[in-house]
């Protein structure tokens, strides 16, 4: 996994509740130097507070803009992606030097194909690992996939080995 590039995120709300879960969304100031969220995906995050309470921790961050969300281009429609997903991926797609914070395997896919730089959950613990935090990666990844995350254990292990743990 290498570094990215971008100091501006576009964040979908999956990765902000799982590490709101885990109490680790200062992960994400730790690798960017801008967290955006689509208009969608926050409202995404709000229609599911009700039934979560770790959704409404990610509106806590106050650091982070809110952008307007924007028309989806039919090369994104076409991937099929949610409201929240087809958001980052436009704002990535907008800016080329934005990197996109997804864990959706069809978003992912659809990002790779537009040739849109990303990440996942595993990749923000991994890269502010590379920066100092946290001290141990192991015990987050254990508990952000007790809490949701899919992972294939051997990717998992295999970061963890190149991490050193």
């Amino acid at each position: 996994m290498r570094s990215p590039g971008s100091s501006e995120f576009v964040v979908h709300a999956s990765p902000l509740i799982l590490l709101s879960r885990v109490g680790q969304l200062d992960l994400l100031d730790a690798v960017a130097t801008r967290v955006l969220l689509p208009r969608a995906v926050l409202t995404g995050i709000e229609g599911g507070a009700a039934k979560d309470t770790t959704h409404a921790a990610g509106l806590a961050h106050k650091s982070w803009t809110v952008l307007p969300d924007l028309t989806i281009p039919d090369a994104i429609r076409d991937c099929d992606s949610g409201a929240g997903e087809g958001q980052v991926l436009a704002h990535c797609l907008d800016r080329s030097s934005r990197l996109a914070v997804l864990d959706a395997l069809a978003a992912r896919r659809c990002a790779a194909s537009l040739g849109i730089t990303m990440m996942g959950t595993l990749g923000i613990v991994v890269e502010a690992r590379r920066r100092g935090r946290p001290q141990r990666t192991r015990p987050v990844i254990d508990s952000l996939l007790e809490n949701g995350l899919r992972a294939q254990r051997s990717l998992v292990e295999a970061l963890l080995v190149e991490l050193g743990e």
